[in-house]
C-alpha cells in the first residue's frame, strides 16, 4: 500500500476543492500540472497513486451530484448549415459514418431531426391597402384606456 505524505494528501484535498470550483476532474488537473511542469513525474505518480487509493478511478467527488452536460456545439453547427442552405439533412446522413440516431444522440440534436424533411419556404405576398390622399392607411382608430379610467 502507498503511504501518502501529508503534503500529497493536502494536494489531493486541494484538487478536490478546485474540482468543485472549476468542474474539472482531479485526474485532468494532475495531468495539466505535470504538462505545465509544476509537478515532476515522481510527484505526479504519487498523486495518481493516492487518487487510485481513494477510489477516484471509479468515481470522483461530485460526479454523482452534477448532471451530465449535454453537447450543443455540433448540433448548433449542423442546424446553422442546414438553415443557411449550405448542406441538406440528406447530405449529412450520407456524409457522416454513423447511423442518424447515433449522430443525434452524440451531438444533442432532437430525436428524428436528421430524418425530418426540411420545411418548405412559402413566400407571402404583401397585402395592398387603399391609402387616402395624405398617404396614410385607412383604418379605424381604437382608443386605449388606461387602467383606472
Amino acid at each position: 500500500m502507498v503511504t501518502a505524505s501529508p503534503t500529497f494528501t493536502a494536494a489531493i484535498w486541494e484538487l478536490e476543492r478546485l474540482k468543485a470550483r472549476w468542474k474539472v476532474s482531479i485526474k485532468a488537473q494532475i495531468m495539466r500540472l505535470q504538462r505545465l511542469q509544476i509537478l515532476d513525474k515522481s510527484s505526479a505518480t504519487r498523486l495518481y497513486k493516492i487518487y487510485s487509493a481513494k477510489g477516484y478511478s471509479r468515481r470522483e467527488p461530485f460526479d454523482d451530484v452534477w448532471p451530465m452536460q449535454e453537447p450543443t456545439l455540433l448540433a448548433d453547427v449542423f442546424k446553422a448549415l442546414v438553415d443557411a442552405g449550405q448542406v441538406t439533412k440528406e447530405d449529412l446522413r450520407e456524409d457522416l459514418p454513423l447511423f442518424p440516431n447515433d449522430v443525434e444522440s452524440l451531438t444533442g440534436l432532437p430525436s428524428g431531426w436528421l430524418s425530418l424533411q426540411a420545411a418548405r419556404i412559402v413566400e407571402l405576398k404583401p397585402v395592398v391597402t387603399p391609402r387616402d390622399n395624405l398617404g396614410g392607411v385607412r383604418g379605424e382608430v381604437v382608443p386605449i384606456k388606461r387602467s383606472g379610467d
